[in-house]
């Protein structure tokens, strides 16, 4: 019988060695966990101004009271400290779940014997969310940017129509350890989701307990993604 692994040639030296020449690979390295950026990309060359307009006007078909300022919108989602460093007010980041499931086959008088296991449905569209974490800041980024946007896409549907300019794409880069070139940092992996559209925020509760920073889950719908694992600089001033 082959042994499955054959040790008699290599010592526990050897063993380290090989251990540590493997890891030391860009390849199998360890990467960063926290190395990571997010920001929005609106379509259809649409520019932020005309953006805040549309995700504003429809939550005042909710009530005539909501005092939402484009000014205080600006402030709180500057398009140029979206492209460079990517949305400063994400905290964490959850990417959609996938799976599919799997059923015994239905096979009558078997006996003792086990049937075997066939595939069934893809796990749905509308349980594979991406949730974003946003912190809470004095300008609040939930009340001023992703309700009114919650709320318009609520009102307008999300089938393609002639103003479906309230839609964003999301990409997710996540950069590894420098590489030969320090001044560089390489891109692991990409991920972009199109047509996203914030669909659930939870209930913000008040308390008098301890002050804590605040995060808020949003969850997103999407119409599809992609996602690419590529070995060059970034360019974080400018589209992807």
């Amino acid at each position: 019988m082959a042994k499955l692994f054959s040790s008699d040639s290599i010592d526990n030296k050897s063993y380290r060695s090989l251990f540590h020449n493997q890891i030391s690979k860009w390849e199998s390295g360890i990467p960063l966990q926290t190395s990571w950026v997010a920001r929005f990309s609106l379509q259809n060359n649409t520019n932020f101004s005309t953006f805040y307009e549309n995700i504003g006007a429809d939550i005042l078909m909710d009530s005539d009271k909501f005092g939402i300022q484009q000014e205080d919108q600006i402030k709180i989602f500057n398009d140029d400290i979206n492209h460079s460093i990517g949305c400063f007010y994400i905290q964490s980041i959850k990417l959609p779940v996938d799976s599919f499931s799997v059923a015994d086959a239905n096979l009558d008088g078997a006996g003792g014997f086990l049937t075997g296991i066939v595939g069934a449905d893809r796990v749905k569209n509308s349980s594979r969310s991406l949730t974003i974490d946003f912190f809470e800041t004095n300008l609040d980024f939930i009340d001023l940017v992703i309700r009114p946007w919650m709320v318009t896409a609520a009102y307008r549907g999300l089938l393609a129509r002639k103003y479906n300019n309230f839609k964003s794409n999301i990409d997710i880069v996540q950069f590894t350890k420098y590489n030969t070139n320090k001044d560089s940092r390489l891109i692991r992996k990409h991920h972009q989701f199109f047509d996203c559209v914030p669909y659930n925020i939870p209930g913000n509760p008040l308390s008098y307990n301890a002050e804590e920073i605040k995060a808020v889950s949003v969850q997103w719908t999407y119409n599809t993604y992609s996602y690419n694992n590529t070995e060059h600089t970034p360019d974080v001033s400018g589209s992807m």
